[in-house]
C-alpha cells in the first residue's frame, strides 16, 4: 500500500504528533508499505531518530509565507506532484487543518483514500489560556469541513473521539498513540542523580514536555512544595522539555533550588535514562490529548500522578497504572503524590502494570490497527 502522512509541522521540531507521524511511519514500513511524509517545510536534520520513509516538503521560510498564501500554493503544487507521481492509496492527515485542506483539494481528483487525525489543539480548547484551534471561526469551518469530507476520522483517545463527536458526524475509530516498547527499560539508573547532584537514594518524580501554560508546571511545582510541608524529604522534582529554564524564577522565589530542577529537551537516549532514574511520572496538565510521554513512563514501569485532564484519564483508568489528582488544584496533586510515597503495595501494583500494559501500545501494533481501518473504507 502507499500510504502519505500529511503534517503542518515535523522533526526535528519535537511534539507529540511529530513523534506520532515518525514513529507511525517507519511502522508501516516494517509492515510492507511506502510511506511519504509531506510537511511544511523546516530544517531536515534528524540527529538521533533514523527514518525508513520518504520526506517531500513544502513551504517557505521568509517571514509571512503562511499569512501570503506562499505555502498553501507551494501545498497545492508539490502534492499535485507527489499525487501524481506515486500513486497513492491512502492520505492520512494528522494536521486536520491546513494540511486537511491541501488533501482535501485533491481528494476527487486522485481517488485516495482520506483519513484525518485530529490531535489536541485541532479538536480541543482551553480559553483561558487562548488554547484551540476552534477558537478561531475561520479555522473551525476549515476543520469541520476536513472531518466531514473525509472518508473516516481516527481519535488517538477516547476523550479526543468524544471532542469530535461535538462537530463531526463522520465515523470514528479509536487508534491511539504508541510507543517502541523495546527501547525502553525497567532497570534503574543513577543518570538524574548524577546530572542534578542529588543522593543516590533519593526519589526522583519527573514531568517531561515543553513548558507551556496548558501543560500546568506552575500547579505542578507548587504541588511539589505542598508536597515537602508534609515532611517529604528525601524526594526530587525534574521537569525535562523547552523552554523549562522559564520556571527558574517561581522555584527561586519558593527556595526550592535544591529541590525542584529544570532541564532542557533531551535527546532520545537520554530522556530513556531519564525515565530509568525516576521513582515515578507527574503530569499536572490542563489539557492533554493523548500523552506519549506516559506511555514511555509506563514501559520504563513508572507509575503514573496525573491530572483528571481528559486523555491523562483516558491512560490511567483504562491500565489501572497511577493515581488521578484535580487539575489546577496543587493541593489535591500533593495528596496524590503523597498516597504513592506511603503506599508500597499500591507503587508496586501500579507500577507492574503500566509495564505489562505498555505493551499494547507498541507501535507496529498500532500501525496494524490503521492498516485495518484503511481496509475497511
Amino acid at each position: 500500500m502507499n500510504i502519505c502522512l500529511l503534517g503542518s509541522s515535523f522533526l526535528p521540531r519535537i511534539g507529540g504528533m511529530e513523534l506520532a507521524m515518525h514513529h507511525l511511519a517507519n511502522s508501516l514500513v516494517n509492515l510492507g508499505n511506502n510511506v511519504t511524509i509531506f510537511v511544511q517545510n523546516i530544517d531536515d536534520n534528524f540527529i538521533y531518530l533514523p527514518k525508513k520513509y520518504e520526506i517531500v516538503r513544502y513551504g517557505f521560510n521568509f517571514p509571512l509565507s503562511g499569512r501570503s498564501g506562499a505555502d498553501y500554493c507551494s501545498g497545492i503544487f508539490k502534492f499535485y506532484n507527489t499525487l501524481k507521481s506515486k500513486k497513492i492509496d491512502v492520505v492520512h492527515c494528522h494536521d486536520v487543518y491546513a494540511a486537511g485542506r491541501i488533501a482535501r483539494f485533491f481528494k476527487s481528483k486522485f481517488n485516495f483514500k482520506l483519513v484525518m487525525t485530529p490531535h489536541g489543539e485541532a479538536v480541543r480548547v482551553e480559553p483561558e489560556f487562548n488554547y484551540g484551534l476552534l477558537l478561531n471561526n475561520k479555522a473551525k469551518k476549515i476543520i469541520i469541513k476536513n472531518l466531514d469530507e473525509a472518508d473516516c476520522v481516527t481519535a488517538i483517545s477516547k476523550s479526543i473521539q468524544k471532542d469530535v463527536e461535538l462537530i463531526s458526524q463522520n465515523k470514528i475509530y479509536c487508534v491511539p498513540n504508541g510507543i517502541n516498547v523495546n527501547l525502553y527499560k525497567t532497570n534503574k539508573s543513577k543518570f538524574l542523580h548524577q546530572k542534578i547532584k542529588v543522593k543516590q537514594d533519593t526519589k526522583i518524580l519527573i514531568s517531561v514536555g515543553r513548558n507551556h501554560a496548558i501543560k500546568g508546571y506552575a500547579y505542578g511545582i507548587k504541588a511539589f512544595s505542598a508536597l515537602l510541608k508534609k515532611g517529604v524529604s528525601d524526594m526530587a522534582y525534574v521537569l525535562i522539555g523547552k523552554n523549562t529554564h522559564t520556571l527558574n524564577p517561581m522555584i527561586n522565589d519558593l527556595g526550592l533550588q535544591k529541590k525542584i530542577f529544570v532541564i532542557p529537551e533531551q535527546n532520545f537516549d537520554a530522556i530513556r535514562r531519564c525515565y530509568r532514574s525516576a521513582w515515578a511520572f507527574f503530569s499536572p496538565s490542563i489539557s492533554e490529548g493523548l500523552s506519549l510521554v506516559s506511555l514511555e513512563a509506563m514501559a520504563s514501569g513508572l507509575p503514573l500522578v496525573m491530572t483528571n485532564a481528559s486523555g491523562n484519564e483516558d491512560v490511567v483508568l483504562e491500565n489501572d497504572c497511577g493515581i488521578i489528582v484535580e487539575k489546577k488544584d496543587y493541593n489535591s496533586m500533593a495528596n496524590g503524590i503523597f498516597e504513592l510515597y506511603n503506599e508500597n503495595k499500591l507503587y508496586n501494583k501500579f507500577s507492574n502494570n503500566a509495564f505489562v500494559n505498555s505493551k499494547k501500545y507498541d507501535w507496529d501494533l498500532i500501525a496494524s490497527k490503521y492498516i485495518d481501518v484503511f481496509n475497511r473504507i
